[in-house]
């Protein structure tokens, strides 16, 4: 049996506007967004103007009733993945991007083993006056935050890394000494050579590394078309991708820092994601990844160390800490299989 509650949520972007129908009286156009943590059974509903730089109502509940709300009341009535209807002042409307499913509105929605979203876009009499409220100020919904909020944001605002894994290493000669670590020998290179004649490159943290969690978030699956039946995107219609280390400049080799990560890791792809009819769905991995900082450096016997420009390098964690799968409805969303993004805004510390 289904298992429906009353939920409504936040997000900070703004989205491809939708083709919804005119009507005569109707052309204020708003984003309403829900989300829900299905850890902390919490829920929490904004509104905003079509651009998302003003916020006109929020609530940490299932419906929006107070303000200018009071009089065209919202509310969400969805499972736990943000599946059924959103009802608007006495009309309902089925959560669906076409607006011939779903009576007029637009959404598009992701959710993940943890939580779920639906963003809306809707068209609301001209004649209600909505009142900006202090972002600041609205009430905190979820103790640990809403990782898809910046999902969202990502998928429509961050854009497409290269499919291909450049990972930036000059060409040398190396020699490898040790868990991670290896010297490689530019130029001469002759044992026999005074040492002071021979410099040895490599790659060295740059103090403590300042890490930071910086996510890659990569597409396992094409999007797929629901046509007239149900469907699903599982293990035999994606493909686990693997993901290796990057840098902002060219290393002269990848290096852990201490860090617990690992140069390469497969994306997996044992995850299943579920469409209805006139459904448009694909796979997504939040893969998690280390940023840290460091910096190559020259070196021989004779004389004081080179060292160059401080650049960041990603590293995938080890285990996969911090990875989940996520599934994307909407053609606002899903992009092509492999395409990637990188988060930039994660947590500080490793992982």
């Amino acid at each position: 049996m289904a298992v429906y509650i009353v939920l409504l949520a936040s997000a900070v972007v703004a989205l491809a506007a939708p083709n919804l129908p005119t009507v005569a009286g109707i052309n204020q156009e708003l984003n309403i967004v829900f989300q829900y943590n299905k850890a902390e059974l919490l829920s929490s509903v904004q509104a905003w103007n079509k651009d998302r730089t003003k916020l006109f109502g929020h609530s940490c509940s299932g419906s929006l009733v107070s303000g200018t709300f009071a009089n065209y009341p919202v509310h969400f009535d969805v499972d736990f993945n943000g599946a059924g209807n959103l009802t608007l002042n006495a009309t309902t409307h089925k959560v669906h991007e076409d607006p011939n499913i779903s009576n007029g509105i637009s959404c598009g929605r992701i959710y993940s083993p943890n939580e779920s979203l639906v963003t809306c876009t809707v068209l609301v009499p001209d004649v209600l006056q909505f009142s900006s409220l202090n972002k600041r100020e609205a009430e905190v919904c979820f103790a640990e935050g809403h990782g898809l909020a910046g999902i969202l944001d990502g998928l429509i605002n961050a854009p497409t890394l290269p499919a291909a894994n450049v990972s930036n290493v000059t060409t040398t000669t190396t020699t490898t000494i040790g868990d991670d670590a290896a010297i490689t020998t530019a130029g001469h290179n002759d044992k026999r050579q005074n040492p002071c004649g021979i410099w040895f490159s490599n790659t060295v943290r740059v103090g403590d590394g300042n890490p930071h969690q910086n996510n890659m978030n990569i597409q396992l699956s094409a999007p797929m078309d629901c046509g007239g039946n149900r469907c699903e995107v599982g293990h035999s219609e994606s493909r686990s991708i693997t993901l290796s280390w990057t840098a902002s400049a060219a290393a002269t080799q990848w290096i852990s820092a201490e860090f617990d990560v690992v140069s390469s890791i497969g994306t997996g792809n044992d995850y299943t994601c579920k469409g209805d009819a006139g459904d448009w769905l694909c796979v997504w991995k939040n893969q998690g990844q280390t940023a840290y900082t460091v910096q190559n450096k020259d070196s021989n016997e004779c004389a004081s160390p080179n060292y160059g420009s401080p650049f960041v390098m990603w590293s995938p964690n080890a285990d996969g800490r911090g990875s989940h799968y996520y599934c994307v409805h909407g053609r606002d969303y899903c992009r092509n299989e492999g395409d990637r993004w990188l988060e930039t805004d994660g947590r500080a510390g490793g992982p």
